[in-house]
């Protein structure tokens, strides 16, 4: 089934567990966690996964949706349930953290969407440091350094035709359409 959105039991549920954090009022409410949280989310996974797998048909890539269970061994003072669920799409590998992955997550009171790293290793830090020094000073600097964006041209549709890739312009716009309200 296709993404619908996101309801207002949706947000009703997420601040209901982030008050009542305890088993008995999350089992209450379990069919409300699956029906208008989990599985809201995990369509939203598989529509972005599936987009971003037309854009990269080679690349072995897999969706992770998390668990509302947090890890027991590390509460300290928290209830047993998250009141946030988050999706990630990152290569098929072992050590992915230190590969860039998409990932959206909501919770209560925000969302947030991306790419990024999980745990990146001190010399791929060092690298994109390298890169992006020589460009600027200041964090205030790059808006202007990538102000161009806004300024250019229309760009003809055959662009998105690639025989070896195997795609046109009608499979290229699906795509597109399928991944622009998440990025």
């Amino acid at each position: 089934m296709a993404f619908q959105g996101y309801t207002q039991q949706t947000v009703d549920f997420m601040w209901g567990i982030r008050f009542n954090n305890e088993r008995g009022w999350f089992l209450e409410h379990k069919d409300d966690y699956i029906n208008t949280f989990l599985t809201p989310t995990r369509e939203l996974g598989e529509q972005v996964y599936d987009a971003v797998h037309a854009l990269l048909p080679d690349e072995p890539l897999m969706l992770k949706v998390s668990r509302i269970y947090r890890d027991a061994r590390r509460l300290h003072g928290r209830g047993p349930y998250k009141d946030h669920l988050w999706f990630t799409i990152r290569p098929e590998q072992e050590g992915w953290t230190h590969v860039p992955a998409f990932y959206f997550e909501i919770a209560p009171e925000y969302h947030s969407l991306g790419m990024g790293y999980y745990g990146a290793e001190p010399v791929t830090m060092a690298k994109a440091a390298a890169l992006l020094q020589p460009r600027c000073e200041l964090l205030s600097e790059i808006p202007e350094q990538v102000d161009f964006l806004d300024r250019l041209p229309e760009y003809d549709t055959a662009l998105f035709c690639h025989k070896k890739m195997k795609t046109d312009r009608e499979n290229s716009l699906t795509s597109l359409q399928a991944i622009l309200p998440v990025l």
